[in-house]
């Protein structure tokens, strides 16, 4: 290790490359263990079908036993994935993500190109162990079934030993995508989350361009998007990635969406004139007429729900929703007046709401819009008024412009990749070109807005923080506006007030929108990469898992749940106060340490019979409820022994 690799990466270098080496010396001996197991199986079937010697044959027999009994890659391999696969190993994201900072900045790497190799070698060599773990032992695992033990000769027997003392396959595969999930549960997912900026929110598309064109989009399941961002979340939500680039992400998108001209003709827009805003709010003291809005939000994306965008593109878009407040339900004050304050719209909570009417309600800010209802499309096409509590809703940025803790429990999220463009927000976010965080200027400015936080705070807590237009904002200066990686655009004069917030975006405007959106995007795309490289790797590890699994076991009702988000491990935060789901871990809980003790019984009863104590028969269940079970039946052989005599 060089003295520059020391100084860039400190401590941990050392240790970084020491996990990569122990890695690398793991999976290379593991593989070269096995290949000398097998070469070692057949010269010992050799050696007992040319000697009848029993002495002779014991020994070998006791020697390989013993081997294979010691010999266990893949929980070696298991044991170290453990306590390595996980978010932020030694603060590494940290380190790429400042680099990235000082490219969007500088135009240079602060990082050494060394030091960003090890980094890189280090995710490359886990993934290689996992793809290891996946492949192993492919075309020896037997495909289990009766092997017809009580038939067979005692010599056949000593020879077939030394085939199956292997666990059942079923069961081999089975501990293995447990263990796989289990670091999947430890490593937690990423998700993309769109906050809201009214119009200035076009800045995600750009970043959406730039991560469908690095390739990065389709190993992001979940979007979450608010206000503005919802605009955008949306679209990610019916539409393809290839569909996205070529419908969505493009200058004319909000002026000529589609190109049938469809818009001009029918006065379609999502934001009105200046004028128009004037005249309207003269009558009903709003600017914008929610009507109109969600007569847009309907030619945009029709009565799709969010179950049927799902089964379309896949991907998890959640969009955020607060509870409107009138004067009469907050005369109380407190947290308890009102009941319900927020609403997550997905495929899963709210599987039957309309995208449509969920972007309307979401962008329906106090004061520029009035509080709109959610729609729901029952099972035979038939729109129907979504009541939650009997309220209706308003923009979700008042209550949570970034949900982290409600994605984070219904998708075990653990990754947060932020697109901000909230205007009043961008001063509270440290950028590259400020200042140390340990500078005096940074210590003071995080002094007066922590201030700010807790004043506001203390108000609501009595009830004395003012509302505007009926409702209570004052957890908008409680939130928190960042992630583990935030992407913010460069702003014109214009966007840094927000005075073009509520104008309807222009070609020219989209252009802008687009081109630095992607520039904010661009030199985070290396980040994003490594911080899904491992993600990605578990997945893959888990689905060749699973098909091996299928194609051993045909008949059975396992499941692959890496193709949905909703694994055991993320459905146990959704159940985790329920009596229910408690009776159904414990239930699994007792089928796994049965399935331990019926590999344990078997391994001892192979041995048994390569020595010639006994004769066993095997009877495998295949039923649903406990797949692999087996039922011993001991004979004793000294029968057979005499017959053979």
């Amino acid at each position: 290790m060089s003295k520059e690799l020391e100084k860039e990466l400190g401590g941990k270098a050392g240790m970084l490359l020491m996990t990569t080496f122990q890695l690398r010396e793991a999976r290379l001996q593991a593989s070269s263990s096995s290949s000398g197991s097998n070469h070692l199986l057949a010269t010992l079937s050799n050696d007992i079908d040319g000697n009848d010697d029993d002495t002779g044959v014991d020994t070998n027999e006791d020697a390989f036993i013993e081997t294979k009994m010691d010999n266990d890659p893949v929980s070696a391999m298991t044991f170290l994935l453990t306590q390595i696969v996980k978010r932020n190993y030694l603060g590494i994201e940290d380190k790429l993500i400042e680099d990235a900072q000082s490219v969007m900045e500088c135009g240079r790497h602060r990082l050494s190109s060394k030091a960003r190799d090890v980094i890189k070698g280090y995710h490359k060599e886990v993934a290689n162990c996992l793809d290891w773990i996946a492949e192993f032992g492919s075309s020896s695992l037997r495909t289990g079934g009766n092997n017809g033990y009580a038939n067979r000769s005692r010599n056949d027997l000593r020879s077939m030993s030394m085939n199956t003392l292997s666990p059942d396959p079923h069961t081999e595969l089975l501990n293995r995508i447990n263990s796989v999930r289990k670091m999947k549960h430890n490593m937690g997912r990423s998700a993309l989350m769109l906050s809201g900026g009214g119009a200035q929110a076009m800045y995600h598309l750009g970043s959406i361009k730039a991560l469908c064109e690095s390739g990065h989009y389709d190993d992001i399941p979940v979007i979450s998007g608010t206000s503005g961002g919802s605009i955008v979340a949306a679209m990610c939500a019916i539409k393809t990635k290839e569909e996205l680039l070529s419908d969505a992400c493009v200058p004319h998108v909000a002026t000529d969406y589609g190109q049938t001209g469809e818009m001009s003709k029918g006065k379609i827009r999502w934001f009105p004139t200046l004028v128009e805003m004037g005249a309207y709010w003269l009558s009903h003291r709003l600017l914008v007429d929610s009507k109109e809005f969600k007569r847009c939000c309907d030619f945009y994306y029709g009565d799709i729900t969010f179950e049927e965008a799902f089964k379309r593109t896949g991907k998890h878009v959640c969009i955020t929703v607060s509870a409107s407040r009138t004067k009469e339900e907050n005369l109380g004050g407190g947290s308890n007046s009102g009941g319900a304050q927020r609403l997550l719209l997905n495929s899963i909570s709210t599987p039957h709401v309309t995208i449509s009417s969920a972007v309307a309600a979401s962008c329906a800010l106090p004061g520029v819009m009035a509080p709109a209802k959610l729609v729901t499309k029952n099972s035979v096409g038939t729109k129907e008024s979504f009541e939650v509590d009997g309220v209706e809703w308003i923009d979700g940025s008042v209550q949570a412009d970034l949900p982290f803790k409600r994605i984070s429990t219904l998708f075990n999220v653990s990754n947060y990749i932020v697109c901000q463009t909230n205007f009043h927000v961008l001063p509270f976010l440290r950028k590259p070109h400020h200042p140390n965080l340990k500078s005096f200027y940074w210590r003071a400015f995080q002094t007066c807005e922590w201030d700010m936080r807790n004043r506001a705070l203390n108000l609501s807590r009595f009830g004395l923080f003012p509302k505007i237009f009926g409702q209570d904002i004052s957890k908008v200066f409680k939130q928190k506006y960042h992630g583990n990686l935030t992407l913010v655009p460069r702003f014109t004069t214009m966007q840094v007030f927000g005075l073009n917030a509520l104008a309807n975006p222009t070609v020219e405007d989209m252009k802008i929108y687009l081109q630095n959106g992607q520039a904010a995007a661009w030199p985070y795309l290396s980040v994003i990469k490594e911080m899904l490289r491992l993600e990605t790797s578990i997945d893959r590890c888990i689905s060749r898992l699973s098909e091996r699994m299928r194609k051993i076991s045909p008949d059975s009702d396992f499941q692959n749940l890496n193709n949905d988000l909703m694994s055991d491990a993320s459905a146990s935060h959704a159940y985790m106060f329920s009596a229910h789901r408690e009776t159904e871990l414990l239930k699994e809980r007792v089928d796994s340490l049965e399935n331990e003790n019926v590999v344990l019984r078997r391994k001892l009863d192979e041995m048994n019979r390569a020595v010639g104590i006994s004769v066993i028969s095997t009877t495998i269940s295949k039923s649903p409820s406990q797949i692999g079970f087996v039922s011993y039946n001991y004979t004793e052989v000294a029968e057979e022994d005499k017959k053979e005599d």
